[in-house]
């Protein structure tokens, strides 16, 4: 429970970083923040969880297979030798 308390802390100021540094815009933005196993912070899933609500079961499920082979191929770049 400690460990994820603590990986939850550091995915959100990860996402307020991302916040405060972003470029001004009037678009609304939320960032999407995954540790490397996997892990959500709590706003993502929130996110994730309102856009269920909206997609179709066809286009959300389609979103979340490409976004897992986005994650893969990105972990596999970040340990190549």
């Amino acid at each position: 429970m400690l460990k994820s308390r603590l990986a939850n802390k550091y995915l959100d100021s990860v996402a307020d970083h991302k916040v405060r540094h972003r470029p001004t815009s009037n678009l609304p933005f939320h960032p999407i923040v995954f540790s490397l196993s996997g892990m959500m912070n709590g706003s993502t899933t929130k996110v994730f969880a309102s856009w269920k609500r909206v997609m179709t079961r066809g286009t959300y499920n389609l979103m979340l297979k490409r976004l897992s082979l986005c994650l893969l191929q990105a972990r596999v770049r970040s340990f190549e030798l």
